[in-house]
């Protein structure tokens, strides 16, 4: 049984595309990036950081160890549907986003503290651009995504498709974010403005711009 385990999932590596794990990956590159937009222009953090530092207010445990716990969490409910949205990329996207958003910033010779709130908006925008350009390739590329950006796949899924794509994220940010404001995080103008502009500007480029460039559809 043991080697039956091991033989499928060394069969399961074998049949991975590289093309494919190459766009997971660049995927994953340009999500960390988008965090470290986030980080740079200060005006609020994404909705599942939002979430987490609030479950890290509520019990006590730094960030890091709060994420950790949510993430294992979450993960049982990734497999819910099975392994359609857990793979090879939702393993990375954990172990590498932070460590990528860090050297972003560690790289950057720019220190946003002294920009003004005009060119701060327009850094969160950029970063919504780029973080749902990620989540459209690493999606796309159906190697797995990470357990918070399944959320609103698999909400769809749950409604059979009755409910979009952009709607379905735009729910599970608010969500996200009204948890966190209740259990003591820091919600700012730049958290609000993720959670309403990632979930449309995903829903148009999966279609029409990524999943032609990484599947080869036409649309």
């Amino acid at each position: 049984m043991k080697n039956n385990y091991f033989k499928n999932i060394w069969d399961y590596m074998k049949n991975i595309s590289l093309k494919k794990l190459g766009y997971s990956i660049l995927g994953i590159a340009l999500i960390s990036t988008a965090v470290s937009l986030f980080r740079l222009a200060n005006i609020g953090t994404d909705p599942f950081s939002c979430f987490n530092l609030g479950v890290a207010n509520v019990t006590g445990l730094s960030f890091g160890t709060a994420q950790l716990l949510v993430n294992i969490v979450l993960t049982l409910v990734l497999l819910y549907p099975g392994f359609k949205y857990f793979s090879v990329g939702t393993v990375l996207a954990m172990v590498l986003v932070g460590y990528i958003s860090d050297f972003v910033l560690y790289i950057l010779p720019i220190d946003g503290s002294s920009f003004n709130l005009f060119v701060r908006l327009i850094i969160v925008c950029t970063g919504i651009l780029v973080t749902s350009t990620g989540i459209a390739m690493y999606s796309c590329a159906k190697l797995g995504i990470s357990q918070y950006d399944a959320m609103g796949f698999i909400l769809c899924d749950l409604t059979h498709g009755k409910l979009k794509l952009q709607y379905a994220k735009i729910i599970v940010d608010i969500t996200l974010i009204v948890l966190g404001y209740f259990m003591g995080s820091v919600v700012g103008i730049g958290t609000i403005i993720i959670a309403l502009g990632v979930g449309p500007v995903l829903s148009y480029l999966i279609p029409n711009v990524i999943d032609p460039l990484v599947n080869g559809k036409q649309k």
